[in-house]
């Protein structure tokens, strides 16, 4: 997308946008390497390894639906007993089990994933729903527990259609839209069957041992397996083992032992599936450009995602090359091992935020009167309105603090109805009382009659900095679909 996406904004004070393309925020660090000799820092190069230091296996744990307290805070503490974490796929959630379970799993190593908002047939229901199912269960889940959520299950597994053949590949594009990045699936090329690339869909092979007997030897059966695929390299997803799938083990302690024959291994990196997504895709998508050398020094910049896009600050692995022997990126010291390899943390200042909102403009009000704030959120108002008769979308923001707000990351999700799914722009700051409406041409259409049935749904993600540290404020409008093509 280019800047002639936007439509020129109108604003109730002076505006300085930066339009974006659909692809990764990134940041750069610089890296300084220091060498044995002026000849090994003249050929000098680095590269991204595909799991930490050490590390040859990535092992998490899948948990779906939205269990009580008492059973999914117990199969957290489970797992971080045996040095293992989880990722719990949530459905229904509200601000009481966000503090009562979401914090408290959170707490032990574990995150949160997207699991749909009511646990629909995924392929029974119109696009439209689908849509809103994915993306109004992720912002729900954030805003109720203050953690960003980046990875998704199927409800029952399903995802084909007998009469829709494009439903998966509708299904991964609804995926995406909504902010996702990957999951585990019992299947382990979930990117090919979604229609997305494995470099921008990050999934696992999964498997279960039976969720209500759980039993050894399909938990070591299953493990030789992942082993052997991983050793021939055949994932799709890259070398990613997960267990799974529901909290149904009437005996923890039993549990406990059973995952616990294969705890401690120092060659495994166990995980939760956001740290996992997150890392790939850094692994991925991060520019590692040689500046130059000066004697036994080469500066490398190293331009990598935000993590607030990517849902984890987990760092990443780089090898340098023949005779490294020190390592600084921008001013801290870093440790190489034997191999030359190390870990480069984010910036101090990339912080993921620990306090999401959410605001819905019921009636898809105009006009400053539509302007609500979460409580959680008190400094920032907004309201997102939809204008199909324009085929354009307003978003307003007004900062009712006393200290400005700032920068600004705004993010645009779309219904399969509009080709453009993501859109997004840069605003520096936000002053104290100041308010700005922002249009957004939401460009061409489909005019497949299945994008036309039930209700469009459509949301802006807002991450931004205040004197607390990183927040993001979701703001989302509905309006009945239209039985025509939107010109």
């Amino acid at each position: 997308m280019t800047a002639k996406g936007w439509m020129a904004m109108t604003t109730l004070a002076a505006a300085c946008w930066t339009a974006k393309g659909e692809g990764w925020r990134t940041y750069e660090q610089t890296l300084t390497l220091t060498f044995e000799s002026e000849a090994q820092a003249r050929d000098a190069a680095v590269t991204a390894l595909p799991l930490p230091v050490g590390k040859k296996v990535a092992f998490s744990t899948r948990w779906d639906d939205s269990s009580p307290e008492a059973v999914a805070v117990a199969k957290a503490a489970v797992l971080a007993e045996y040095g293992y974490k989880g990722t719990f796929f949530l459905n229904k959630v509200d601000p009481a089990y966000g503090e009562n379970v979401i914090r408290k799993f959170l707490a032990k190593g574990c995150s949160a994933g997207a699991h749909t908002a009511t646990h629909p047939f995924l392929p029974r229901i119109d696009h439209n729903a689908m849509f809103q199912e994915v993306l109004a269960n992720r912002i729900a889940i954030e805003s109720c527990g203050d953690t960003c959520v980046s990875t998704f299950t199927l409800p029952y597994r399903a995802f084909t259609s007998e009469t829709d053949p494009d439903r998966p590949r509708a299904i991964g594009e609804c995926l995406v839209r909504a902010g996702l990045n990957g999951g585990p699936e019992h299947f382990a090329d979930s990117a090919t069957k979604f229609g997305r690339s494995p470099r921008e869909w990050i999934g696992a092979l999964e498997f279960s041992i039976d969720d209500r007997n759980p039993q050894l030897d399909k938990f070591e059966a299953n493990i030789a397996r992942g082993l052997k695929a991983i050793a021939g390299n055949s994932l799709e997803c890259g070398p990613h083992l997960a267990l799974g799938t529901h909290n149904w083990q009437p005996d923890l302690k039993a549990f406990g032992e059973i995952i616990g024959t294969q705890a401690n291994h120092p060659d495994w990196w166990y995980c939760n599936a956001n740290e996992y997504v997150a890392y790939r895709l850094q692994m991925f998508n991060t520019a590692i450009v040689k500046k130059g050398s000066s004697g036994k020094t080469a500066i490398f910049a190293i331009a990598r995602p935000e993590p607030f896009e990517l849902g984890d600050c987990v760092p990443l692995a780089l090898r340098a090359s023949a005779g490294a022997r020190g390592a600084v990126v921008d001013g801290q010291t870093l440790t190489l091992d034997a191999a030359r390899d190390f870990t480069l943390p984010h910036a101090a200042a990339r912080q993921l935020p620990d306090r999401i909102g959410a605001v819905h403009n019921e009636d898809n009000a105009e006009g400053e009167g539509a302007l609500k704030a979460d409580s959680t959120l008190p400094a920032l108002q907004a309201a997102l309105h939809v204008d199909l008769a324009r085929n354009a979308l307003d978003l307003q923001i007004k900062n009712v603090s006393q200290e400005s707000l700032g920068p600004l990351h705004l993010t645009f999700r779309l219904p399969l109805k509009w080709k453009r799914g993501v859109v997004k722009g840069d605003l520096a700051s936000l002053k104290p009382g100041e308010i700005r409406k922002i249009p957004l041409a939401l460009g061409d259409v489909e005019t497949d009659a299945r994008y036309e049935a039930g209700t469009y749904y459509f949301a802006a993600q807002c991450d931004y900095g205040d004197a607390a540290g990183a927040a993001r404020l979701h703001a989302t409008a509905s309006v009945a679909a239209q039985v025509r093509t939107i010109e």
